[in-house]
C-alpha cells in the first residue's frame, strides 16, 4: 500500500490526535488509505474494538494473535441487534461480558448497546473483577428489574467515575426510591454523568442517584422532557454541590406545560456554587421555546460562571434572533460579563433535509455570518465570542442499523 505524498509529510502524533476522534467505521474507511494511514488507524482499531457477536470477537482475538498484544486494548463496545434487546433472552453480550476480565486486563472503558437481559450473578462478578475500567456508557438498553439497576450501574465496576445513560428503559413501575448506604462510595466516585433521552424513565434514573449519593462535577442533560425537569432540579438542589459544568437540552412540548415562574423555581443554579461551564442545547431558535433560558441564568449567580454556550438549529430567515427576547438575552450576557463571564459560544446545529418533517423550514450550511450579524456585539462586554458550525444532522441518511 503506497504512502500518499500529503500524509508523508504528517506527524504521526497528529493522525493519532485525528483519527481517535473518529468513529469506528471512519478509522476503517481511513485504514484503507495509504500505508502511514493504515498503521496508525489499525493500532486505533485494535485498542477499541467493536464486537457484534462471539464470531466477531473470536475474529478479533485471532486479528491480535499474540496474547500479549490483547493488553493493548484499553476500550471495547458490545453493540448487540435490536432484536435481542426486546427479546430479553440470553444472548451473547452476557457470554461475552464474563470473559472480559481475563481477555483484556487494562480494559478502562466498556459501552454496551441492546441489553436486554437479566444480570446474573456470573455478569456482576466479571463486572466486578473490571476494576480498571471508569467509563460505562449504556445505549439502547432494558433493564428488566431494580436488581439489574443496582448490579450493573453500582454493584459492578468498582473504580467507575463516569456514567452514561442513553435511551435506557425499565422493565418495573417506577416505585418510591429509598435513600441508603448501599454503594454509597461507588456512586461518590461518579464524577461524570450523562442522561440523554431516558424518557420517561429519566425520573427514577434521577431519583435514583439522588438517593445513593451521586456528587457528578459534570453533568449532561439531554433531551430531558418536561416530567423529568422538576427532578433535574430537585437532583442539582440536593447533589449539585460538586457540579462545575453542566450541559442542559430540555425536550420541551409545544405549548410548553410549564410556565417561566415554574421552571426557574424547579431549575435553581444557585444550588450549583461551584458551576463554571454551562451548555445550553435550544434546538430551535423561536423565542417562545426557549424562555426557560431567562430563569436558568438568572439563577447561576451564586457559582464562578466562567463560559456559556448555546446552540440551535438556524434557518434562512434569523429574524427572530433580532427579536425582544434575543436583546433581553444579550444584556443579561453583558451584564455577566462585567461580572466575570469571560467565553459566550454559539454553535449552529444544522439540520440536512429537514424539509422531509416540515415542508417550510429548511437551514442554513455556515451560521456563523448570522451570529456575527447579531450577537457580535457582545464582544465588547465579554473578552471571548465565537460562533461555530456543529456537525451536520443528516435526516436523509439511509440508515440500515440500528442507528
Amino acid at each position: 500500500m503506497p504512502t500518499h505524498p500529503v500524509a508523508q509529510h504528517i506527524a504521526p502524533e497528529i493522525h493519532g490526535a485525528v483519527f481517535s476522534q473518529l468513529s469506528q467505521s471512519d478509522r476503517q474507511s481511513c485504514a484503507v488509505v495509504c500505508k502511514n494511514w493504515s498503521d496508525e488507524a489499525s493500532r486505533l482499531l485494535r485498542r477499541w474494538p467493536d464486537i457484534t457477536s462471539t464470531r466477531s470477537l473470536e475474529h478479533f482475538l485471532q486479528t491480535l494473535g499474540n496474547p500479549e498484544a490483547r493488553k493493548s486494548v484499553t476500550g471495547i463496545r458490545l453493540i448487540g441487534h435490536r432484536s435481542e434487546r426486546d427479546n430479553r433472552k440470553d444472548t451473547w453480550l452476557k457470554d461475552v461480558i464474563i470473559r472480559l476480565p481475563s481477555l483484556f486486563p487494562n480494559l478502562s472503558s466498556l459501552y454496551v448497546r441492546n441489553w436486554g437481559a437479566k444480570v446474573t450473578a456470573d455478569v456482576k462478578n466479571a463486572l466486578c473483577e473490571l476494576e480498571r475500567v471508569t467509563q460505562l456508557e449504556l445505549v439502547d438498553c432494558f433493564l428488566p428489574t431494580r436488581d439489574d439497576v443496582e448490579a450493573f450501574l453500582l454493584g459492578g465496576l468498582p473504580n467507575l467515575s463516569y456514567l452514561r445513560l442513553h435511551n435506557v428503559s425499565l422493565g418495573f413501575e417506577e416505585a418510591r426510591v429509598y435513600r441508603t448506604k448501599r454503594y454509597l462510595d461507588r456512586a461518590e466516585r461518579i464524577k461524570a454523568l450523562a442522561i440523554q433521552a431516558c424518557c420517561p424513565d429519566t425520573v427514577w434514573f434521577l431519583r435514583w442517584l439522588t438517593a445513593r449519593g451521586c456528587l457528578p462535577t459534570r453533568m449532561d442533560l439531554s433531551m430531558i422532557s418536561e416530567p423529568a425537569i422538576i427532578q433535574a432540579g430537585l437532583f442539582i438542589a440536593t447533589n449539585g454541590k460538586r457540579l462545575e459544568e453542566l450541559s442542559f437540552c430540555p425536550a420541551f412540548m409545544v405549548p410548553s406545560t410549564i410556565n417561566k415562574s415554574e421552571f426557574a423555581e424547579t431549575m435553581n443554579l444557585m444550588h450549583a456554587p461551584k458551576l463554571r461551564t454551562l451548555a445550553l442545547g435550544m434546538r430551535n431558535h423561536a423565542h417562545e421555546q426557549n424562555e426557560w433560558v431567562y430563569g436558568l441564568l438568572d439563577s447561576a449567580v451564586a457559582g464562578p460562571l466562567q463560559e456559556i454556550s448555546f446552540s440551535m438549529a438556524l434557518s434562512p430567515d434569523p429574524r427572530s434572533l433580532g427579536s425582544r427576547f434575543w436583546q433581553g438575552l444579550m444584556e443579561r450576557l453583558a451584564e455577566k460579563g462585567r461580572w466575570g463571564l469571560s467565553t459566550v459560544k454559539f454553535f449552529h446545529e444544522g439540520v440536512k433535509d429537514e424539509g422531509m418533517y416540515n415542508r417550510s423550514q429548511t437551514f442554513v450550511e455556515d451560521g456563523r455570518p448570522i451570529f456575527e450579524h447579531y450577537f457580535g456585539g457582545l464582544r465588547k462586554f465579554v473578552r471571548n465570542v465565537e460562533m461555530r458550525n456543529a456537525p451536520v444532522i443528516d435526516l436523509d441518511v439511509p440508515y440500515v442499523k440500528d442507528d
